[in-house]
C-alpha cells in the first residue's frame, strides 16, 4: 500500500474548499470542464490523504474533518450534485480509513 507524504493543513483545506466552491455552477462548457477537472483532482487528493491506515493519514483525517467543520460555518450548502458526490466519496474514504485509535474514533464521530 503506497503511503502519502506529509500534507499541510493548508493544502488539505484548499482541496476541501473545492467541494464547496459556489463558482462551480452557472459556467459555460469550457469553464465547467476545467472546474470538473479541478474538483476530481481535489477529491482524488483528499481520498488518497485520508484513506490510508497510517499515523500520517490519521493526522490528515483530523485536518480534513477540521476543514469540513470550518467550511460548514462558511457555506452550509454544497452548490452542485458533482460536488456533493465528491464530498460523499471523501467522507467514505475518511471513514473507511479510520482505525480504532481514540483520535480516529473522535474524527469519525465528528464527521457523522
Amino acid at each position: 500500500e503506497k503511503e502519502t507524504g506529509v500534507i499541510s493543513r493548508d493544502e488539505l483545506e484548499e482541496q476541501v474548499k473545492e467541494l464547496f466552491d459556489a463558482n462551480f455552477i452557472k459556467k459555460d462548457e469550457d469553464q465547467r470542464r476545467t472546474l470538473d477537472k479541478n474538483l476530481e483532482e481535489a477529491v482524488s487528493f483528499l481520498i488518497n490523504a485520508v484513506g490510508e491506515k497510517s499515523e500520517r493519514a490519521m493526522s490528515h483525517r483530523a485536518s480534513v474533518c477540521h476543514s469540513l467543520n470550518n467550511q460548514r460555518s462558511v457555506r452550509t450548502q454544497v452548490p452542485d450534485e458533482c460536488q456533493f458526490d465528491g464530498l460523499c466519496r471523501v467522507l467514505e474514504s475518511l471513514l473507511n480509513g479510520c482505525s480504532r485509535e481514540p483520535g480516529d474514533v473522535a474524527t469519525a464521530k465528528m464527521c457523522m
